[in-house]
């Protein structure tokens, strides 16, 4: 998914107050920056990368919810999914 669309998808999300880009592979920097309540990660991040995003969390007095990974499910499997559906035509569907 493009980032647009990955946007998109976000702020369908109830909850989701914003979203922001990241310049880097960890989200800490915009933690820091946007004192989130809340921070999502996933069991693919190292158990360093947790703690330490458990441990800035703490200091804004946020919380880390840790999801389980399933390295089955892609985005990208399921949009060439949704391609090959359509007939190989990229374009969306009413």
């Amino acid at each position: 998914m493009s980032f647009d669309e990955r946007v998109e998808l976000a702020y369908a999300i109830e909850y989701v107050d914003v979203v922001v880009a990241q310049e880097t592979y960890s989200p800490l920097p915009n933690v820091k920056r946007i004192k989130p309540d809340i921070l999502m990660e996933s069991t693919s991040h190292t158990e360093e990368a947790i703690k330490e995003a458990k441990e800035v969390m703490k200091e804004i007095k946020g919380e880390v919810i840790v999801l389980p990974y399933f390295p089955s499910q892609s985005s990208t499997s399921i949009k060439n999914k949704i391609f090959v559906q359509n007939g190989g035509n990229n374009e969306k569907k009413d």
